[in-house]
């Protein structure tokens, strides 16, 4: 049985505190599977996306390379509508956000690592998504693609971020906070067309820049609809005034170092539980069972072959295979 790598990362906090099993398939037995599930192939599309868009790049470029060096043939109708989807979502978030720079966002660094070490030496790594000044004031930017944003209850429990302050100020950057980034996993719906050429009275969720394309395709009078348009117009990102969008969610939190030193404590009893963890008796892994099991965790089909006695071994040929637990901090897969 492999050990467990020396070095604590944000990831293996997480996966490990929501179930020690799937811990156990990514960083002791080392294995990815093959093809990942709808959700995660989302999510690392679109932060690629805004990856080269904070980069100063053309996002477009990098979305028809992903697109071009698509992989899975076999899964060709899926991967397109997630291209698609991506593709509309990032419109309607530059649209959302057009008033970033003039509010003055000013980018510093975008996906870097941080490297520094718990209180017993070992080290720790995170990746940051985004650094950001502010007025002067240095912010920490983190991406969370959801499936529906998060309440407010939810989003102050689901603190995992907030060691990423704690890692930035031991590497002397002063940071000044830190920002929720929520990006809900669902395009603004394109308005259907009636048989007499207009739009659908259903309600839909959209945004401006979707109703307003739709009308010139459809070469429909946009006066018909003003009061919508004007109503959807109003609805993009200012400092300080209310969030009305559905899909889009920026929250700023000023660093308060009680709740960060409460939220290293806690992590660094999970960084302990983790190391000591006994992953030697296989049948002793815990599973923890909810909902995510069926849309958010790629190993439920070993966990059911291990659990259920069906052919592991063939289990593990065909939907997995060997990969570094670290790569996503060392640039290697």
């Amino acid at each position: 049985m492999t050990e467990l790598p020396l070095v604590t990362t944000q990831s293996m906090l997480a996966n490990f505190s929501r179930c020690p099993r799937k811990a156990m398939y990514a960083y002791v037995d080392k294995i990815k599977p093959r093809k990942t599930s709808r959700p995660l192939k989302m999510g690392a599309w679109f932060h690629l996306l805004l990856q080269a868009r904070y980069n100063g790049q053309d996002w477009k470029d990098r979305h028809n390379e992903l697109i071009e060096n698509h992989e899975e043939v076999f899964f060709k109708e899926e991967w397109e509508e997630i291209s698609e989807t991506c593709a509309r979502l990032m419109l309607s978030y530059l649209w959302y956000y057009q008033l970033e720079a003039k509010y003055g966002w000013k980018i510093i660094d975008v996906e870097f690592k941080l490297e520094t070490t718990w209180p017993d030496g070992t080290p720790y790594w995170c990746k940051i998504d985004l650094l950001v000044e502010i007025n002067g004031e240095l912010w920490i930017v983190d991406h969370k693609l959801r499936t529906k944003l998060p309440s407010h209850l939810q989003r102050l429990l689901d603190s995992q971020g907030l060691l990423y302050p704690w890692a930035a100020q031991k590497n002397g950057l002063k940071i000044k906070g830190f920002i929720w980034n929520y990006i809900r996993m669902r395009a603004p719906a394109i308005p259907q067309i009636r048989r007499d050429g207009k739009l659908s009275e259903r309600k839909i969720e959209t945004d401006y820049p979707t109703l307003k394309k739709t009308l010139t395709e459809h070469k429909i009078d946009p006066r018909m609809y003003d009061a919508e348009l004007r109503r959807l117009r109003a609805i993009y990102w200012r400092p300080g005034k209310a969030q009305q969008s559905p899909f889009f969610q920026r929250i700023q939190w000023e660093l308060d170092p009680a709740v960060i030193r409460k939220k290293v404590i806690e992590k660094n009893r999970t960084h302990k539980r983790l190391k000591i963890y006994d992953f030697t008796n296989r049948d002793a892994v815990e599973r923890i069972v909810d909902p995510s099991c069926d849309w958010g965790c790629d190993y439920s089909l070993l966990c059911m072959a291990e659990l259920y006695g069906s052919n592991v071994e063939q289990t593990l040929r065909l939907h997995y295979r060997q990969a570094d637990p670290l790569s996503y901090y060392t640039n290697n897969d």
